[in-house]
């Protein structure tokens, strides 16, 4: 099962806790490994909208590692951050 954390919407916080709960708990409830995709956001730094509480991009990739990702560790559910841009052409 996959689920999707997406920092246009979720803000990098401990709110990934109930998230991930949830999604460790129907993965269980399936009988399906617990995969946790992260997705950038719009912004600049990839992280969520200007108007949530400021962080400087050093303590938002401090709390990606230290917070989500470690969170997912230490719940045993495999993680993956999706790199791409968000600047596409289309012709």
């Amino acid at each position: 099962m996959y689920a999707i954390y997406d920092f246009q919407v979720d803000p990098i916080n401990f709110d990934v806790f109930t998230f991930l709960v949830v999604a460790k708990s129907e993965a269980d409830r399936i009988k399906e490994p617990c995969h946790v995709i992260f997705v950038p956001g719009y912004e600049e730094d990839g992280f969520e909208k200007p108007n949530r509480k400021k962080y400087d991009s050093h303590e938002k990739l401090f709390r990606l590692a230290h917070i989500l990702y470690a969170a997912c560790s230490s719940m045993r559910i495999n993680y993956r951050a999706a790199i791409y841009s968000w600047d596409i052409t289309v012709a």
